[in-house]
C-alpha cells in the first residue's frame, strides 16, 4: 500500500514538473509569435507607406 502511494506521488510531481516546463514552453512560444506578428504588421505597414 505504502510503496504505491509513494509511486504515485513520485508519478504526481513528475506529472507537475512536466506541466510547468510546458507552460515555460509556451510562454516563451507566445512571446515569439506576437513579436512575429508585430514585425508583420509593421512591415506591411511599411509596403503601404
Amino acid at each position: 500500500e505504502i510503496s504505491k502511494t509513494d509511486e504515485y506521488r513520485k508519478i504526481r510531481q513528475i506529472d507537475l514538473i512536466t506541466i510547468r516546463k510546458l507552460v515555460l514552453e509556451l510562454e516563451k512560444l507566445n512571446w515569439i509569435m506576437r513579436n512575429v506578428w508585430n514585425d508583420m504588421k509593421n512591415y506591411l505597414k511599411n509596403l503601404n507607406d
